[in-house]
């Protein structure tokens, strides 16, 4: 049986790193900023090299920045999000099967929440307060365990993981991602 061809599949490494390189240049300016709220959000700062010989400038450096993010990090984490999913139609069925997949959802979240020292709703608010932007990847691990299974890998940590909770969200510095935006 032949391979059905894909839309992307003649294109070639050079195609995919010259798109790269346009989307990295485009995203220049966004970059500097977001290095800019970084910097000041771990209160980096010096003094223009104009200022810095003269004896009577000195350094204030105001935690504003941080104190902000940090206070609304706090605030806007501290409730755990109740994942919503609306019936297809008003039929008991479908409100009680609403239900399980909500209630499903919920148990993912938590054991998502269960693998490190903050939520990932902590770092998807800070993500959003700092950058205005949140990069995410969700992470199958039934998935994921198949795929390194097949490839002869070792999925023992993958399996420990697993007993947390099928999902595992890693969430991306956006400084870091380059996003093609398009209407579909």
């Amino acid at each position: 049986m032949a391979k059905a061809k894909t839309k992307n599949s003649n294109k070639t490494l050079a195609y995919y790193q010259n798109l790269a390189n346009l989307l990295i240049e485009d995203d220049s300016d966004r970059d500097k900023a977001y290095q800019e709220y970084q910097d000041m959000y771990h209160l980096k700062y010096e003094l223009p090299e104009a200022l810095r010989d003269l004896g009577w400038v000195r350094t204030v450096i105001a935690s504003d920045p941080h104190d902000g993010i940090s206070t609304s990090k706090k605030v806007l984490s501290s409730v755990i999000p109740k994942p919503k999913f609306q019936p297809l139609d008003n039929q008991e069925e479908s409100k009680e099967r609403a239900g399980k997949i909500e209630k499903i959802l919920q148990w993912q979240l938590y054991g998502v929440n269960s693998r490190k020292g903050t939520t990932i709703v902590a770092d998807i608010v800070e993500s959003a307060l700092l950058y205005m932007s949140v990069a995410c990847m969700v992470v199958d691990l039934d998935y994921h365990i198949d795929q390194m299974k097949k490839l002869g890998r070792d999925v023992s940590t993958l399996e420990r993981a697993r007993k947390k909770g099928r999902f595992v969200v890693n969430v991306y510095n956006p400084i870091n991602v380059h996003v093609r935006k398009t209407s579909m």
